[in-house]
């Protein structure tokens, strides 16, 4: 009996059918796995990608006007900016952009500031810190600095590993192109 199951071990040991089988069964749900987590990530980097984008665009826009804009061509330049997301929803894109005014010692005060699409425009008057940047206040001083933001809730394509929504968020500066204040109008100037 012990010699049976010895011969009947070592030709289940030397056996070679199905082993193809056994490892295709183990592999490929782990190459799945890698090729879905990889698809979304990647997802994740192009649309942070974008979000870059559009905050650079909204505040060189903004930084390019000579000495006025109006809420029509703010409008537009924000729109203009959304429009680089696509094929990603625009739903969730809250764009911000504000004119600050710096002083002798690069301390920024808030003159004026616009939201869209949900943003939250920051008050009139306000301190704004500039810390994460100390070059730029350093060289705005006695000058005046656009201030684009943006943010994104980007939730994965398939939510099979990453189930909650990354947050995504590019705050950029611009000095104004032609110097000096740009005063914003609700209508015409």
């Amino acid at each position: 009996m012990i010699t049976a199951i010895r011969r009947k071990l070592r030709a289940f040991l030397a056996a070679e059918r199905g082993a193809a089988a056994v490892e295709f069964t183990l592999v490929v749900p782990l190459m799945l796995l890698l090729y879905v987590a990889s698809l979304e990530l990647s997802q994740a980097i192009t649309v942070d990608r974008r979000i870059t984008t559009v905050a650079g665009t909204i505040g060189d826009l903004v930084a390019r006007s000579k000495s006025k804009i109006t809420q029509d061509e703010l409008n537009a330049n924000f729109a203009a900016a959304q429009s680089i997301m696509r094929p990603f929803s625009t739903t969730d894109l809250k764009q911000v952009v504000t004119q600050l005014q710096l002083d002798d010692n690069g301390v920024a005060t808030v003159i004026w500031s616009k939201g869209f699409n949900g943003g939250e425009p920051h008050v009139a008057g306000d301190t704004f810190p500039i810390t994460d940047v100390p070059e730029m206040s350093n060289l705005a001083k006695k000058n005046y600095l656009i201030v684009s933001e943006t943010s994104y809730d980007y939730l994965p394509l398939l939510g099979l590993f990453f189930k909650t929504a990354f947050p995504f968020y590019q705050r950029n500066y611009y000095l104004p192109r032609f110097g000096g204040k740009i005063d914003y109008c609700e209508t015409t100037c």
